[in-house]
């Protein structure tokens, strides 16, 4: 059991699967490492552009992708 401010997890909880992309390494691995803090939250993957988040959704199926908007511009 693990204690986060209050919130009290389980091993049994629930995790809410979250797929990141962005293509800044350094908010990559930060917006990861403060996920990965929260009982509830599972970070899946995470990956540098929209193909490869698309083929990570694909293999994962995750809950939510968090998407930086600047990726989706890149080919």
């Amino acid at each position: 059991m693990a204690d986060c401010g209050g919130a009290v997890a389980t091993e049994d909880t629930i995790k809410t699967r979250v797929l990141l992309a962005d293509e800044h390494p350094l908010a990559l691995h930060s917006l990861q490492n403060t996920l990965q803090k929260a009982p509830d939250v599972e970070v899946v993957g995470h990956c540098h552009s929209v193909p490869g988040a698309l083929e990570l959704m694909r293999q994962l199926a995750p809950d939510v992708c968090i998407v930086d908007t600047i990726v989706l511009y890149w080919d």
